[in-house]
């Protein structure tokens, strides 16, 4: 009877720990340096586009001109590199800690803030939120 409690005990505890596992690995995943440089130059980009490059390109234009506008940009996107970004006046309290965290000598994986690229690519409605973002990075 003794074995049969300890084995049960054994084997609640090694389904507890299972769980905790499986827990700690859904909300916390073990990214690559190269998955969470991506992830913040991609953030960097929405910036770029929510609250500089959209507000610039629809002032004062209707929902049709707004598609209009914005669909030549559909296929190939905007490309503007790390660097760029970083000369907009407007993002620039926004973005510059992010940009400096990638292409600074101290990063794990350093990134080339002229060669590495966000692309924006606008999709219908074309609303402010209405965008698929690319990075091609350059990082050693």
């Amino acid at each position: 009877m003794k074995k049969k409690i300890r084995l049960l005990w054994g084997l609640l505890a090694a389904l507890i720990l299972a769980i905790a596992i499986a827990i700690v690995l859904v909300l916390n995943p073990i990214k690559s340096d190269e998955a969470k440089v991506t992830d913040k130059v991609k953030t960097i980009g929405s910036t770029f586009y929510e609250d500089f490059f959209y507000p610039q390109q629809v002032l004062g234009l209707s929902e049709a001109e707004i598609a209009q506008k914005l669909t030549v940009f559909s296929d190939d996107g905007i490309s503007i590199t790390l660097e760029s970004i970083e000369k907009v006046l407007e993002i620039k309290d926004k973005v510059g800690d992010a940009i400096s965290e990638v292409t600074s000598e101290s990063a794990k994986l350093v990134c080339n803030p002229q060669t590495t690229k966000v692309i924006i690519i606008p999709k219908e409605p074309f609303t402010k939120h209405d965008y698929d973002v690319k990075v091609e990075l350059d990082c050693k």
